[in-house]
């Protein structure tokens, strides 16, 4: 019962914040996340997590999505749930794409893109969440990185995104002690990420 409360909260936040209700859908992610905590289903947490990084790149919350996709993707890598690291993967490609790393967003999205052609229900949905990065990277030369990426395993996927999940949080503390923006590569498309649908 208290599964089925938390998941209804989940889904509440993501219709409170397509109404612009911001407050409210993190309060009920909070919920969410507590509720799922207390009964030990870190897999929902994860999944939690994962919908309050997507809520984040629609509002262009580009640094808030970092922090609950590195705790979404340490979940997936740590219980060896390729599962939990595909499904983050495209939140991870569309903020490291607007943090200006764009060698590595190819290559997940090389990554991305191998773990789903083989579920042609899974490509489509993916290919709505990382629209836009797909079409930027050739015309950035970066098409190389994409099929590199393809040779990678769901493990190393979630290596390589975390490690930049990492980097990418460091600087943006740094920026914030030192009053000043992180430095990077500017990214190569405008404009805020694509809405996020639920699958």
């Amino acid at each position: 019962m208290v599964q089925v409360v938390a998941e209804s909260r989940r889904m509440l936040a993501v219709l409170a914040a397509k109404g612009g209700e911001h407050t409210k859908s993190e309060r009920l992610l909070e919920e969410a996340a507590q509720a799922f905590e207390e009964t030990g289903d870190r897999w929902q947490v994860a999944n939690v997590l994962t919908t309050r990084a997507d809520l984040a790149l629609e509002r262009g919350e580009v640094e808030a999505a970092l922090v609950s996709l590195r705790e979404a993707l340490r979940f997936g890598r740590d219980s060896g749930s390729g599962l939990r690291v595909s499904e983050t993967l495209p939140g991870a490609i569309v903020a490291l794409w607007y943090r200006g790393r764009v060698r590595e967003a190819a290559t997940l999205l090389g990554a991305a893109q191998a773990i789903f052609e083989p579920l042609p229900q899974d490509v489509n949905w993916l290919r709505r969440r990382v629209a836009a990065v797909a079409t930027a990277v050739p015309s950035a030369g970066l098409d190389q990185h994409r099929v590199a990426g393809r040779r990678i395993s769901v493990q190393q996927a979630a290596d390589l995104a975390l490690r930049v999940l990492d980097e990418e949080l460091a600087l943006a503390a740094a920026a914030a002690a030192s009053g000043s923006e992180a430095a990077g590569e500017a990214p190569l498309i405008s404009g805020r990420s694509q809405a996020f649908r639920e699958r």
